[in-house]
């Protein structure tokens, strides 16, 4: 046994547990070394956390252990997995996606005047490696400057992003908006949802807009491709393409009926996957498979 009945009933109760002298001296001195060759090549989802003053105080990727030769030599070869196995008591890890609405809940309503055509984007800005791709946005509103832009959210890098956005006369900052009675409203009335990340989950706020069946467009990273359908409820770009974020806007606006198809579908499929109900049915399934 490489964890005792003592740490294993710990987990099993507390759901967390310390581990004390499980990886060895050589494997964190390989780790070490992978963790040196990830400083000096990031992914593209590299996010630095840092103070006013500039100074690095959090550093964070992911995504590097298939071309890290040293991450993926301790997933493979180390004894972590067979720990992982003991604390959990199994032999294998289902994972289940437990992110949901309820349709219901997600109707159009009134209640917020906004000039169209309009493009809405809801985000925080409290993460670099994500925030810094709305500055696509200054390439963008400079070639389409009949479409208003309308910003909801807030965050740590407001102050690197916001002034240099409302360069633009086509742009407009609403702040921080109560959720989710705001959120509906200003979800209602836009034309297109548009979530520009360069990091990204699930995407939640991708959710909401398709069930108020608005078109979407979005950047093709992490788990977005499995909210969008690329082409037929919304649109995938990639990280950096202005030129392409310009054609799509363009394409949903001089085509509103098949837009108005991309906001149907995509209703149609949020409601089926991420409907509360059906994840309970799903998760209760899986229970009753491995009791």
């Amino acid at each position: 046994m490489l964890v005792n009945k003592d740490i294993i009933n710990n987990y099993k109760n507390q759901g967390v547990a310390l581990l004390r002298n499980v990886i060895s001296k050589n494997w964190l001195e390989k780790l070490a070394k992978g963790i040196e060759k990830n400083f000096q090549n990031p992914s593209q989802y590299k996010c630095v956390y840092e103070e006013e003053n500039g100074k690095e105080i959090f550093y964070d990727d992911y995504c590097n252990w298939q071309k890290i030769e040293e991450y993926k030599d301790f997933i493979f070869n180390s004894k972590i997995a067979k720990v992982a196995a003991q604390l959990m008591q199994s032999k294998k890890v289902k994972l289940f996606p437990a992110d949901g609405r309820d349709p219901l809940e997600w109707n159009q309503v009134s209640g917020m005047d906004l000039k169209h055509p309009c493009v809405g984007l809801l985000q925080g800005m409290n993460v670099w490696g994500k925030t810094r791709e709305l500055l696509t946005l200054t390439k963008v509103m400079k070639e389409l400057p009949e479409v208003t832009f309308y910003f909801v959210g807030d965050g740590f890098y407001r102050d690197k992003i916001i002034p240099k956005l409302k360069n633009f006369k086509n742009f407009v900052w609403l702040g921080s908006l109560e959720y989710p009675v705001e959120v509906k409203k200003f979800l209602s009335e836009i034309d297109v949802y548009l979530l520009l990340s360069g990091m990204e989950g699930l995407g939640q706020t991708i959710i909401e807009a398709l069930l108020m069946e608005k078109p979407v467009i979005a950047t093709n990273i992490g788990g977005i491709p499995e909210l969008i359908e690329d082409g037929k409820t919304g649109f995938l770009i990639e990280t950096g393409n202005h030129e392409d974020l310009i054609k799509k806007i363009n394409q949903v606006f001089d085509q509103p009926a098949v837009a108005s198809n991309m906001g149907s579908k995509g209703k149609e499929i949020i409601q089926k996957k991420f409907n509360w109900d059906n994840i309970a049915k799903k998760f209760v399934l899986i229970l009753n498979q491995n009791l």
